[in-house]
């Protein structure tokens, strides 16, 4: 079960560095990743691992067998804010799509192209907090 392997790793890593490890969910401003019809057929039915990464370098999204939530964590990178995949597309994307970091026109226009679209919304985002914990007392020596 994915859900108790995350638990798990948090809780060895919270342990290891003693660190508080939260979950928090809050309202926040997002974009909402949709698809058109069309949006399906860019999407290949292969059994092949993949991934997302932007580039700010050569303002890139490069997509290699990517899924449509790989997509949405990129974008969220290039976009500086949360992306919420409710595309509902399956399979895996293998494209190059070239637009500008932080801008929505430019991302959304660069998106028509694979039936793909971004809308400003808000959604309910869960957010990690990593925070120290309290040092514990250390007992103090006698000179006895």
């Amino acid at each position: 079960d994915s859900k108790q392997i995350t638990q798990s790793i948090e809780l060895a890593i919270a342990s290891g560095a003693h660190v508080r490890i939260e979950h928090v969910t809050n309202l926040q401003d997002a974009y909402v990743l949709t698809a058109k019809p069309e949006a399906q057929g860019k999407f290949q039915q292969i059994d092949a691992s993949g991934v997302a990464m932007y580039g700010t370098k050569q303002q890139t999204l490069r997509c290699i067998y990517a899924t449509a939530d790989q997509v949405a964590t990129a974008l969220e990178e290039a976009l500086g804010k949360p992306v919420v995949n409710e595309s509902q597309l399956t399979g895996k994307l293998m494209q190059n799509i070239k637009f500008a970091p932080n801008d929505l026109a430019a991302a959304n226009s660069a998106l028509a192209d694979f039936g793909l679209v971004l809308a400003p919304a808000q959604r309910q985002i869960e957010t990690v907090l990593v925070s120290p914990l309290p040092q514990a007392a250390t007992p103090t020596q006698s000179n006895r």
